[in-house]
């Protein structure tokens, strides 16, 4: 039995990965996976791999590209969920912040630098017409949990995170959600260690489970709806809303257009150095 480690957000993005190991869905192919929720997202994530401390990573499109264009020798070996991700721009309910160009020059919370939170808040700021010299400044908190400690603390004005795991928190008064910003490519995308660049058959006998079991789940909606509901401790009627707008992807594949794009943005906003091909970020595992 082969032992693989996988890691990722612990969201509802990767609920159908439980669902397959609880199913002893990879049993089949002689594959045990270990899983490791990684609160931090995908700044930690990307670390994870680059040290050898993962086989697979559930990352953040934006932030594995970046990573691997700065050096790391990942490779995004397929797309894993092909929807944008709805970042919620947040702020603390007693903040004097009404719209986004409010946070203009306020402190903006992040998990760490190169993460989803990070890149996004750049984003957010061109979309807006910002200085991105002058008007962004940044707190590393670490996860949504020190975002909540540095909201209580006054410490921070602005968060970036996923509106439907931060809807909990909107609805209890606790935060406020002053705008959104989806994101202009593919969320999430399988990143595979070095060791694992010659592991395609194993890579897609892997991933064809994983995306059977996405489509599983979304045909059985409203059943998956409580399921995930439950294990993440969010709104049954907000799930399923999120489960219509979710689009995991079906077979494995990588759009190589969309991920220029994603470079020649992160380029434009000076979150990368110099001109990085898609190619040199993919490796090809289709067995077609």
């Amino acid at each position: 039995m082969k032992k693989i480690k996988v890691v990722g957000v612990p969201e509802h993005f990767n609920y159908p990965w439980h669902s397959a190991i609880e199913k002893g869905l990879f049993e089949h192919i002689s594959v045990e996976i270990i899983w490791q929720d990684v609160p931090e997202g995908s700044g930690a994530m990307n670390q994870m791999i680059r040290g050898g401390e993962a086989d697979i990573a559930l990352i953040l499109t934006e932030s594995a590209l970046r990573d691997i264009a700065m050096g790391s020798a990942a490779k995004i070996c397929s797309s894993y969920v092909d929807s944008p991700l709805i970042w919620g721009v947040h702020t603390p309910a007693l903040s004097q912040a009404q719209e986004i160009n409010d946070l203009k020059g306020q402190k903006i919370a992040i998990s760490r630098y190169g993460s989803g939170s990070h890149l996004m808040s750049y984003v957010m700021a061109k979309q807006n017409g910002w200085n991105m010299d002058k008007d962004l400044h940044f707190e590393v908190v670490n996860n949504l949990a020190g975002a909540r400690e540095s909201f209580s603390e006054q410490t921070t004005e602005g968060f970036l995170w996923e509106k439907f795991m931060t809807q909990p928190l909107v609805d209890s008064g606790e935060f406020r959600r002053i705008g959104e910003v989806p994101t202009p490519w593919p969320c999430f995308a399988v990143v595979i260690h070095p060791r694992l660049h010659d592991e395609r058959q194993l890579l897609c006998a892997i991933l064809e489970i994983i995306f059977a079991e996405a489509q599983l789940l979304k045909t059985n909606a409203e059943t998956t709806a409580r399921l995930i509901a439950d294990r993440y401790k969010l709104q049954k009627d907000q799930v399923s809303k999120w489960l219509t707008l979710t689009q995991w992807s079906k077979s494995v594949h990588v759009d190589k257009g969309k991920m220029q794009k994603t470079l020649d943005l992160l380029e434009d906003l000076s979150l990368i150095d110099a001109h990085t091909s898609a190619n040199d970020c993919i490796l090809n595992i289709s067995m077609d």
